[in-house]
């Protein structure tokens, strides 16, 4: 499922990202075996929530060709009333549930179709879960006809974890020659999806100011994160704000204010949302937890990319003088004795936490020289590309925990490109 997120040019696809639950209950047929109904949350905002279930119907039709989308919103009237909206867009008018489903059942003969409703509390979605299993399963007893539904429930509220949830998603990575603009936009998207816990709610919000920014403008991108962080801080119940202010328990017995588990990078541990870890530290500069929050408000996906892209860069670096190395310098006292015992034990057979690290049947190292620092191979070979430095600068950075910038982001492109691969920048702008 997919969700478009931001405005031109600064428009990126976002990746619904536990849209794969509803994809294996549409995968077993719902609507013609009387499956559960599904409940998801959705996002609360009309525009963010209508462009969710917009991937939802679009997904359903590649499972069935012949299923029709039919909404149902109960509002105005009493949205318990069950059978009242049911009854409503059957355009009938029974009040039991026999009646009622037999009515849907018979008009659903030919058509299937999956019933859409959109719900804005725990209560509601309750009510309705229960009576229409119950009348889907009477559909299918005396109509033979199963009635399928969908409930979007579309609510803040501390509701079942477990739930499914359309309303976090990723941005897409870019499969194309970026542009200066592709390479910005990507930036700034992935900066505020970690930013807000990849809620798509929040996500708006944050775009609603940053869309004008300049490309590159990372003071401006900051402010806006601070801006937006800060109000929805306020608008938290001050016994949770007090609560905040001195320690991070709170966050123990409510998980709205907790990283999902699902969002790259989390790493499942529980942790605040980083715009609540932005928020505590402008707050409380002198927080107890401040280094942990200062940690957690770090793009982590994005500091692992470029880490990951500065370690190949370091590889190639090494695999160009590595040759002569090995065969004309002796291993010097440069390396560290460390660095060999390492290798000693990588390449042995006694269990320790190097070997362990390796799967089975891996290729291994051959040579001391493969562990040695990129530093200590610059300063033996005399012969790596005048780039090294500054990758082993933003390696050591990025390894350490430095806050991800656009100038990183524009340092790595321009690096590579230095190095023969990768998108001419200039780590300037």
């Amino acid at each position: 499922m997919k969700v478009e997120l931001g405005a031109p040019p600064f428009q990126v696809t976002w990746h619904v990202l536990d849209a794969g639950r509803y994809e294996r209950w549409l995968s077993r047929r719902p609507w013609l075996n009387a499956e559960a109904p599904f409940v998801a949350r959705v996002p609360c905002r009309e525009g963010a929530a209508q462009s969710v279930m917009d991937g939802a119907r679009h997904l359903a039709r590649l499972y069935g060709e012949s299923v029709r989308w039919a909404p149902i919103e109960p509002a105005g009237a009493d949205p318990l009333d069950v059978n009242a909206h049911l009854a409503a867009w059957a355009q009938v008018r029974v009040t039991s549930d026999r009646d009622l489903a037999e009515a849907l059942g018979t008009s659903l003969m030919h058509v299937p179709r999956i019933f859409v409703v959109k719900l804005s509390s725990t209560r509601e979605a309750s009510a309705w879960r229960e009576r229409c299993a119950r009348i889907s399963e009477l559909a299918l007893k005396m109509a033979g006809t199963a009635l399928c539904f969908v409930f979007a429930l579309a609510t803040d509220d501390d509701v079942d974890v477990e739930l499914p949830r359309l309303d976090v998603a990723w941005p897409s990575t870019l499969r194309r020659m970026p542009t200066e603009d592709d390479r910005w936009a990507s930036y700034l998207h992935e900066r505020i999806a970690w930013h807000v816990g990849a809620r798509v709610d929040d996500a708006v919000d944050v775009f609603g100011s940053v869309l004008a920014l300049p490309r590159g403008d990372d003071a401006a991108l900051e402010q806006a994160l601070r801006d937006h962080a800060l109000g929805r801080y306020v608008a938290l119940p001050s016994p949770i704000r007090v609560g905040l202010s001195t320690s991070l328990d709170v966050l123990r017995a409510d998980s709205q204010l907790c990283m999902p588990a699902i969002v790259p990078g989390s790493s499942g541990a529980q942790r605040p949302l980083p715009w609540v870890a932005r928020a505590l530290l402008a707050a409380h500069p002198k927080h107890p937890q401040r280094r942990f929050l200062r940690a957690a408000v770090t793009c982590r996906p994005m500091a692992m990319k470029l880490l990951g892209r500065c370690i190949d860069m370091e590889a190639r670096i090494k695999d160009a003088v590595m040759d002569r190395l090995i065969a004309d310098v002796p291993i010097p006292s440069a390396i560290r004795e460390e660095t060999k015992r390492s290798f000693e034990r990588i390449t042995g057979t006694v269990a320790c936490i190097e070997r362990d690290l390796v799967p089975p049947g891996h290729p291994l190292p051959e040579h001391p020289w493969e562990l040695a620092a990129l530093g200590t191979v610059e300063v033996a070979s005399g012969e790596c590309p005048p780039e090294t430095r500054r990758i082993r600068w933003i390696r050591n950075a990025l390894a350490h925990g430095a806050p991800v910038s656009w100038k990183a982001f524009a340092l790595v492109d321009a690096l590579e490109h230095a190095l023969g691969r990768g998108p001419p920048d200039r780590p300037d702008r």
